[in-house]
């Protein structure tokens, strides 16, 4: 599967990529960071499958990374806040 980026502007940067592999389940993974490029850290990240309306949460680690594993295939709207910020939007496509 060709993995899928987006970077949205604004006081975050987030990027992430879902992609699967044959032996592993399907993941959304990627890293928030801010305008200036530092890691954000402790941002709770949310993915939510249209369809079924299945969640998935995750936290970003010491370097702004996160991975949302074991998802199934679908259509997700991503969020992620933090008090005092922005909340940053997103959407993927995570195939079987």
């Amino acid at each position: 599967m060709k993995p899928i980026n987006f970077i949205f502007l604004g006081i975050l940067f987030f990027s992430f990529s879902a992609s699967t592999l044959a032996d592993a389940p399907p993941s959304i993974q990627g890293k928030i960071v801010e305008v200036r490029g530092y890691a954000m850290h402790g941002l709770t990240l949310r993915a939510r499958n249209n369809f079924s309306g299945a969640e998935y949460e995750t936290i970003s680690d010491d370097k702004g990374s996160f991975t949302l594993s074991g998802l199934e295939p679908g259509r997700y709207t991503l969020v992620s806040e933090c008090e005092g910020l922005d909340r940053i939007l997103g959407s993927a496509v995570v195939e079987a």
